[in-house]
């Protein structure tokens, strides 16, 4: 089992210190079952019993007591859902092109998920607003490559004409009264 320290055990004895810690790791343990958005950052806190969690966004943190921690999870994913849809496009995107996340100069590179987040959110935006600007017909673009991996995460095969593209993203980012 997982065990979660903090500094004041160190005056605890051994067995009970090792049976408070493996209480506190089990609930660490049961709450890491409820998905956390992934722009949020749980840490566990090492002077008192929480978690700290920093909106990577916005660069805010809360430190949260352990006995509530598994309800925030859950209270941040019903508020934020597990990804936004920003961020499943980049998924996609570089899921369908694997070679445009390598570097040249650093072959260690790991990609900056919030900054990609941010900039599928921009182009997302834009196909919210003027999809017709937004959508690109040409496969080998950044544009068009981004259409396909917009159509590709809703399981929709991406239209040939530039207007069955309109229609078809105007009708996927249009909320049903179903998810209302």
């Amino acid at each position: 089992m997982t065990q979660y320290g903090i500094s004041s055990d160190d005056s605890l004895n051994p067995a009970l210190r090792k049976e408070v810690q493996n209480l506190r790791g089990g609930i660490l343990g049961a709450a890491a079952s409820v998905p956390l958005p992934s722009r949020f950052v749980a840490v566990p806190n090492g002077d008192q019993p929480g978690v700290t969690i920093t909106d990577t966004m916005t660069k805010r943190s809360v430190t949260v007591p352990l006995y509530a921690y598994s309800a925030v999870r859950e209270a941040l994913t019903g508020l934020f859902g597990e990804k936004s849809l920003a961020l499943r496009i980049a998924e996609k995107y570089y899921e369908q092109h694997p070679e445009e996340l390598k570097h040249a100069n650093n072959p260690d590179y790991k990609p900056d998920w919030v900054d990609l987040e941010r900039i599928f959110g921009n182009w997302l935006e834009k196909c919210r607003k003027t999809p017709d600007k937004a959508l690109a017909v040409d496969p080998d673009g950044w544009s068009g490559k981004v259409t396909r991996a917009f159509f590709a995460v809703f399981d929709k095969k991406t239209p040939r004409l530039k207007t069955d593209m309109v229609k078809l993203a105007v009708e996927v980012l249009t909320p049903t009264s179903e998810s209302n």
